[in-house]
């Protein structure tokens, strides 16, 4: 559930600064892209996608993350991974080491 309060928290926070925003939690799907189902969408007027936010917390910022990382970074949309304080510079290094073209990775 810490994954899921996560989203909701940095959904919430950019919701209420007026983006359009879909979120994608254990429990509850709200939008999917090509088959794929980020944690978090920014969309348009029309719900295209604008960004990707891909959101982990400590125990999942590992090689298994990376194979998920790695298809949202296939797409045409860009992609931002929110990771505890304490884990950003291990996900940074893990998207270097593996030439994923991530937007930002931001802590939360």
């Amino acid at each position: 559930m810490k994954h899921d309060n996560a989203i909701l928290h940095i959904a919430r926070h950019y919701a209420e600064q007026g983006h359009t925003v879909f979120i994608n939690t254990l429990h509850r799907r709200e939008y999917n892209y090509r088959g794929l189902y980020p944690d978090i969408i920014f969309t348009d007027d029309n719900h295209y996608p604008l960004l990707f936010i891909e959101v982990e917390t400590d125990d999942s910022v590992n090689q298994l993350s990376v194979k998920q990382w790695q298809r949202y970074a296939a797409t045409d949309v860009p992609l931002c991974i929110a990771v505890p304080l304490d884990s950003e510079e291990k996900a940074k290094h893990l998207c270097q080491v593996n030439d994923i073209p991530v937007h930002l990775v931001f802590s939360y």
